[in-house]
This record gives structure tokens, sequence and C-alpha cells, in this order.
């Protein structure tokens, strides 16, 4: 499937979902993106990549997806509701996002039509759906963060720098699978 395609088909199920008088802003529009960032990485060739929408809640905070190619987890995904100002974060969002940049090495924000790439705390790229110009960017955005398993380690201070990072997200797992683990244990 062609990725202007997905992408038209994306921004017709967001309006088709938006429409209805019950749905958020956010929570009921989590579906479409699933989907759409489902489809885009078979599209762009990432077909081992599997999407779990709210995932086990980390110390940092629960983002609304992880993407994993087999056991290994590739990136993360924080959708805010439609359409806010991804610049202008206020209150939780605000310092929630601001956790998620420092601490996870692949990291997209989005509003469902606005999508910002981070790695290693750093913003990388940014496209948007709208204007409709910008779907390559949004397909070369997407496709970096898929494929972001491979790592360009020029000098031993890139290297230095990305263990540090992935061993703190590691800290991070296996700190909320011990607490979780610890509290089943007590309820028993």
């Amino acid at each position: 499937m062609h990725f202007q395609h997905l992408c038209n088909t994306y921004l017709q199920s967001l309006q088709e979902t938006r429409a209805n008088t019950l749905a958020t802003q956010e929570l009921s529009l989590h579906g479409v993106l699933k989907t759409f960032l489902e489809q885009s990485a078979t599209c762009l060739g990432h077909t081992t990549l599997t999407l779990t929408h709210e995932p086990r809640q980390l110390d940092i905070g629960r983002p609304d997806f992880i993407a994993m190619d087999g056991l290994l987890p590739v990136g993360y995904i924080e959708a805010e509701k439609f359409g806010i100002d991804l610049d202008n974060l206020t209150g939780h969002a605000k310092e929630q996002n601001a956790r998620f940049i420092d601490n996870l090495d692949n990291f997209i924000l989005t509003n469902f039509v606005a999508f910002h790439l981070y790695t290693e705390g750093e913003l990388r790229a940014s496209a948007s759906l709208s204007p409709a110009e910008e779907v390559d960017a949004l397909k070369t955005l997407l496709n970096r963060f898929f494929g972001a398993g491979a790592l360009n380690i020029t000098t031993p201070e890139v290297l230095a720098t990305h263990l540090a990072r992935r061993t703190r997200e590691l800290q991070i797992q296996i700190a909320t699978a011990v607490a979780d683990e610890e509290s089943t244990l007590f309820r028993m």
C-alpha cells in the first residue's frame, strides 16, 4: 500500500472518529493511530515490528505505545489531545513528556496530525499531515523511528552516551518489573 494512501485513510478515519459526539480528543483516537502506525511500519518494510497500546507502566510514566521488534523495544509513542500545540504543552503533559524525552532513546510525541521525533533527548525531526506536502517528511520520520535499532557508532563518546542512555532505560524497565512482581506477591 502506498504511504500517501495510508495517510489519506488515516486522516479520514480520524475525521470520522472525531465526528462522533461521544468521542474524546485523545483516547478515542488511539485505535486509529495504532492502525496507521502498524500499516506504516509494514509499508516501510519493518514487517517484524509490533505495537502495544498501554504497555506496562515505567517508573517515568506510561507512554501510550511501545514499538517492539521481537523482544527488543524500538521506541515509544505518546499521543496528546488532537491538534494541541506540541511545542507549548503545560502541566502534567509537559512534565510527563519531558521525562520521556530525557529517558527514552527513541520517542515520538504526536497530536495525531503533527509528529516530533526525539532521539537521545534531542528533537531530531518534525513532520505533519497538514499541509499534505509534509507527507514525505512524515514517511522519513517514521522510517527513522521504526529503524532505530541500527546505531552508527563513530566515536567512543557516541558509544558511551548511547550505552549510558540504554542502561538508564533498562534500569527503569527492570525496576518497574520488580515493583510489579513485588506488588503481585504482596497481594497473595
